[in-house]
Order: C-alpha cells, then sequence, then structure tokens
C-alpha cells in the first residue's frame, strides 16, 4: 500500500511536525511487533512502548512510556499520594522525562487496540515535545484511527522498517529541553542488593551575594559571572557516581530524581533544598542555585556535572508543565512533611546523602 498523506484541519498540527506513521499489519504478524520490540533504543533518541492490556486507569499508557524510559512508580499511597494513578501527573512526568533524555521518536504496539482517548493522549505528548510517533496498527484501518486522528496530518504504510528508522525532520528543540543524558537501564536495588552508596563530595559552588533591596535573580541571570574554573568543574566518572546516576534515573517522578540529586551536589539540607525555585536551574541546566535562608543573602550557584542534567532538566520541565509559576518552589512534594518523601526515595536507592551544610559557615 503506497503512503498516503492527509492534511490536517484546523490549528491542532504543529507547522513543521512529522506526520504520524501508521504502519498498517492487516494480519498481525509476530514480526511486526518483535521489530518494533527490536527497534528500542533510548541512547539513540528512540522507544518502543509496548501498552499493557487490558489495563483501564486513566494513566496506564503513560506508566508504559515510563516504564518504557526504564522508570518504576515507586511507595505506597500514603507515601507519594496517587500522582502515579491520576491522570495529568504521570503525563507530565512521561513529557518532561522524554524531553530530558532526547527523545524524538515513540513507537507505539498494539495501537488498534487503544482507545480514542489513549491515542489522543499519545498525540498530546507528540505535540508538546515535538517527537515522531509511529503506530503499529495490527489490523485493517478502522473508524477509531480515522476519529483519533482527525485533524492530525498522518500517513500510512506497511513498509515497517522504514518507518521504524527512516530520519527525523530538523525541529525546533526549546532550551529547556535539553538532550544531555540518556535513560539507564539499570534496575532499582533489590532486596538482595545491600550495597549502600555514599555520594562523592558535594560541590561548594560559588556564593552569589543579593545587593540590598534587591530580589534574589534565578540561576539565569549570574551564570555570566562565574569564574571559568568554577564553570569548568569537572564531572566525577568513578563507579560510585556511576551507580548513584543509573539509580536514579529509574525514579519514575522527575522531582523524586532531582531533589536527592541536589542534595547529593549540593549538601543542602531539608530546609535548603525547600527553598530552591523553578528559577534556579538554568534554562540550559547546567547550574543549580541554592539558598542560605529566606533572606538569600549568601546563596550559592553549583555547576551541574552532565550526568546530573537530565535530572534537573526534567525537574524544570516538570515544574513548568505542572502550571507552577517560575519563582515558584521546585521540591514542595519531596520536602513537605519533614522530608518523608525523600526518606522514602534514598532508603530505596540506598543512597546516604551528604550531612547537610551551612552557607553561613562557608568562606
Amino acid at each position: 500500500m503506497p503512503p498516503r498523506q492527509r492534511e490536517p484541519e484546523g490549528g491542532s498540527h504543529h507547522h513543521g511536525q512529522t506526520p504520524v506513521t501508521v504502519v498498517i499489519d492487516h494480519s498481525d504478524h509476530p514480526a511486526f511487533t518483535a521489530a518494533a520490540l527490536d527497534a528500542h533504543a533510548p541512547a539513540a533518541g528512540r522507544i518502543t512502548v509496548h501498552p499493557t492490556p487490558a489495563v483501564g486507569t486513566a494513566a496506564a499508557l503513560a506508566q508504559d512510556v515510563l516504564h518504557a524510559l526504564g522508570k518504576t512508580v515507586i511507595g505506597t499511597r500514603e507515601q507519594h499520594g496517587t500522582w502515579a494513578d491520576s491522570l495529568h501527573p504521570p503525563w507530565n512526568a512521561a513529557c518532561a522525562w522524554t524531553s530530558a533524555h532526547g527523545i524524538d521518536h515513540l513507537i507505539v504496539t498494539r495501537a488498534h487496540q487503544l482507545t480514542t482517548r489513549r491515542l489522543h493522549q499519545l498525540l498530546g505528548l507528540r505535540r508538546r515535545n515535538g517527537i515522531r510517533l509511529t503506530l503499529l496498527w495490527h489490523t485493517r484501518p478502522t473508524s477509531v484511527l480515522a476519529t483519533a486522528l482527525d485533524g492530525t496530518a498522518y500517513r500510512l504504510t506497511e513498509d515497517l522498517p522504514t518507518a521504524l528508522t527512516q530520519p527525523q525532520q530538523p525541529r525546533h528543540t526549546p532550551a529547556r529541553h535539553g538532550t544531555a543524558g540518556r535513560p539507564h537501564d539499570q534496575p532499582l536495588p533489590g532486596r538482595h542488593q545491600t550495597a549502600w552508596i555514599s555520594p562523592p563530595r558535594p560541590s561548594r559552588g560559588q556564593v552569589v551575594p543579593r545587593p540590598p533591596r534587591v530580589q534574589c535573580p534565578g540561576a539565569e541571570q549570574p551564570c555570566s559571572a562565574i569564574t571559568p574554573a568554577t564553570a569548568a568543574e569537572p564531572d566525577d566518572h568513578d563507579q560510585t557516581t556511576g551507580h548513584l546516576t543509573a539509580r536514579l534515573h529509574t525514579l519514575a517522578h522527575p522531582l523524586h530524581a532531582a531533589a536527592p540529586a541536589a542534595a547529593t551536589l549540593t549538601g543542602a539540607g531539608l530546609e535548603r533544598l525547600a527553598l530552591i525555585r523553578g528559577t534556579d536551574i538554568d534554562t540550559a541546566a547546567t547550574h543549580l542555585k541554592t539558598h542560605d535562608s529566606p533572606a538569600h543573602r549568601r546563596c550559592r550557584l553549583h555547576p551541574l556535572p552532565t550526568w546530573a542534567r537530565p535530572l534537573l532538566n526534567a525537574a524544570a520541565r516538570y515544574h513548568h508543565l505542572d502550571g507552577r509559576p517560575p519563582d515558584a518552589a521546585l521540591l514542595p512534594l519531596v520536602t513537605a512533611r519533614n522530608g518523608i518523601h525523600l526518606a522514602t526515595c534514598t532508603k530505596l536507592l540506598r543512597l546516604r546523602l551528604p550531612t547537610p551544610t551551612s552557607t553561613h559557615t562557608e568562606p
């Protein structure tokens, strides 16, 4: 069957975005699904989502996307609320991680079993992140497909290899959508894995004094004043850092992953973590600003090593998608209730946070 192009109706299609590709598999041949699963390559910016069958919860497909990214939803409802089972937070998390890891191609198998609502959710992720979307439709085209793609540019094809690997057209990626880092394929530590990780020495950063009667700016403004020595602080590539990075990347909620990363890198305790704002991560996710107190007398700017940038990038992206003001607290979900979420995450990861430092006593 030759590819077919359908022009968009209305304003739902973003100019220049690649049309949705629908691979028609009339006979539901196992080779199609196997090829799609083999195409899963997060390091190359491509993931394959295999939807969980017969699950009708609002967040089921979002959780499948997070799973494809190597993320695990952890904790009980009492510890983490119901974010993973509601609608918007899991999709915001999926959108944030997809962006932070530089994923630009999403392949979905068994798409013919998805409802119109689920297909619209995938189209929403495609629209917000500007990614390619390939749907494997293991039957003849149906009215559900036509309804779901109404107003969206798409093409039908039976050429599976080309649909899975054809290069992405150039697209604009906002600065917040940095692509440093890819998902890590290390599972969460199990009960049989008893080794705890002690993080590397925290960065002291550079003091950024606040002039009198001037509101404390975010991380973006002072970056030009960072000395070359501080900006070029080397990344730590030892084995401990590798294990730490891989474990942090398994957490599904971007804020749950960002909080222990920030504490590890800066030595900030719970009170200082609670003062970090959305604006305290610069747009390239290369620096993080911490605060000594609400008075902002001796705030510090910390350069972020490469391994930490996707974690803080995803947190900043989630903060934006959640509709919070840029200068609002970044980590309220993690620092609330005396930091029970942070304690739960670090215990699960078997991560020892550094002893909190105070900027009042540091030079």
